[in-house]
């Protein structure tokens, strides 16, 4: 009885979070054709590509590179992903030092790739005052809703999407730690 009265309760609110989501507003485009802007005489490139690292951007040069490589042959990119990660050396002569990974200068200079940071999660979830049973599964939860806002709204609708998860950096480990 308890069982059914349970599975009954998840049904419905698995149903009702399907039928929230299918609500919400949407800015998808069944295709990115080139179109006239403001300006007039500048038009929109024929590709769009949004590229999502799972770590941070500054450690992945291969996604740095795709980037700047579809950038080159006329697309758009929104480069998303987690910014200011630090590397600290916590041993040899100049000891906790903390310097930010920088980003390739072709992808910072370049006027067809924007940098679309994704949020880190609040302090309490990095820091390690909450259990991990606790502080692991919010992380994810956090990543998800995260990557969900920003995939759906804070940046310009794509006809492509790369992925990159960066093993190491994955929602359960430290990557958005800050000395």
């Amino acid at each position: 009885m308890m069982l059914d009265l349970l599975l009954t309760l998840v049904v419905i609110a698995s149903t009702a979070f399907t039928i929230i989501l299918l609500m919400l507003p949407t800015r998808y485009i069944k295709y990115s054709p080139p179109k006239t802007t403001k300006i007039g005489s500048l038009t929109e490139p024929k590709i769009s590509v949004q590229v999502l690292v799972l770590g941070d951007i500054g450690r992945s040069p291969r996604m740095q590179y795709h980037a700047m490589s579809i950038a080159k042959h006329g697309g758009r990119v929104d480069v998303i992903g987690y910014m200011g990660t630090y590397q600290c050396q916590l041993s040899g002569p100049p000891a906790n030092i903390c310097i930010e990974s920088a980003l390739h200068p072709g992808l910072v200079d370049n006027p067809l790739i924007t940098i679309v940071p994704l949020p880190p999660p609040p302090k309490i979830l990095r820091s390690n005052t909450l259990p991990f049973i606790f502080a692991g599964p919010l992380k994810v939860l956090w990543q998800i809703w995260s990557l969900f806002h920003t995939l759906s709204y804070a940046v310009k609708p794509a006809r492509w999407l790369l992925v990159q998860v960066l093993t190491p950096n994955l929602p359960f480990s430290d990557h958005t730690n800050r000395a």
